[in-house]
C-alpha cells in the first residue's frame, strides 16, 4: 500500500527588509521616537520648501510697517525695520 501524505502547503510569509522591520520595531519599542522623527521631518522639509511656504521674501523690507503687532496679514508681526518674522523664522 503506498502512503499518501499530505502536504499542506505554508502560507507565504511576507518578508520585510531590514530598515523596515527596524522602523517597525523602534515604533512599537519607542511611540516618542516617532513623534520625534516626525517633527524632525517637518523641519526638514519646512527648510527644504520655504521658498514656497514663506508669505514674504526673506528680507524683504517696507518700513511703513515697522514694529507692526500681529495682524491677518502678519501672522506673526514685523521686526525694527518692518520684515515679516513668520517668513524669517521659516527661511531660519
Amino acid at each position: 500500500m503506498a502512503e499518501t501524505t499530505n502536504i499542506i502547503p505554508h502560507a507565504e510569509t511576507k518578508r520585510h527588509s531590514l530598515l523596515v522591520d527596524l522602523v517597525i520595531r523602534l515604533v512599537k519599542e519607542k511611540p516618542l521616537g516617532l513623534v520625534g522623527g516626525v517633527i524632525v521631518l517637518i523641519l526638514f522639509f519646512t527648510g527644504i520648501f520655504a521658498d514656497f511656504l514663506a508669505p514674504y521674501g526673506y528680507n524683504d523690507v517696507n518700513s511703513e510697517i515697522v514694529l507692526l503687532k500681529p495682524t491677518t496679514g502678519f501672522i506673526l508681526g514685523t521686526d525694527q525695520i518692518g520684515r515679516d518674522m513668520l517668513s524669517r523664522i521659516i527661511y531660519g
